[in-house]
């Protein structure tokens, strides 16, 4: 009967600790990237001037989205805009990461307002090719996760995405 109580006792904590451990083993979603063009088409930019640009960008969120953190750099012709990452959405391959813009440097406006926000739709392809889409807008975003109104797909992108 001892031996009966004791086998149970184990069974009783092994399952206990199952959700704890499974709790464990989920891992932190991260998406991380950086592209460019020669021939940059500014869709919906203040002056549609087409040439060169390149953006960076990191991000780190837990694994449900929340507390996401990172920074985003982008270089559009003579404009550099530069911001903090205040959502991250990851499924699979395809990551959404977005948030406000906290310093720019360069005369381009829409209509005399400042960039504000921007997101970044990030495709990990591995070997086929990886695709990048960044978007920038005056306004701040409705919520955290609200995407931008100017739009731009970059040539050759390099992204890497972990849904954990």
């Amino acid at each position: 009967m001892r031996k009966l109580t004791v086998s149970v006792g184990v069974v009783m904590a092994t399952l206990m600790l199952l959700p704890l451990s499974a709790m464990a083993a989920t891992s932190n979603d991260t998406a991380k990237g950086n592209a460019s063009t020669q021939n940059l088409a500014l869709a919906g930019f203040p002056s549609s001037v087409v040439g060169p640009g390149q953006v960076s960008f990191s991000s780190v969120a837990n694994f449900n989205g929340s507390e996401p953190r990172g920074t985003m750099k982008a270089t559009l012709g003579p404009d550099v805009f530069q911001g903090d990452v205040t959502c991250q959405q990851v499924s699979g391959n395809l990551a959404f990461v977005s948030g406000y813009i906290d310093h720019a440097l360069g005369a381009e406006t829409f209509a005399g307002l400042p960039a504000n926000s921007w997101s970044v739709t990030a495709v990990d392809n591995g070997s086929s090719g990886d695709e990048l889409t960044l978007s920038i807008s005056p306004l701040p975003p409705v919520d955290a996760c609200a995407a931008p109104f100017f739009e731009a797909a970059f040539e050759q992108a390099d992204v890497e995405i972990h849904d954990g």
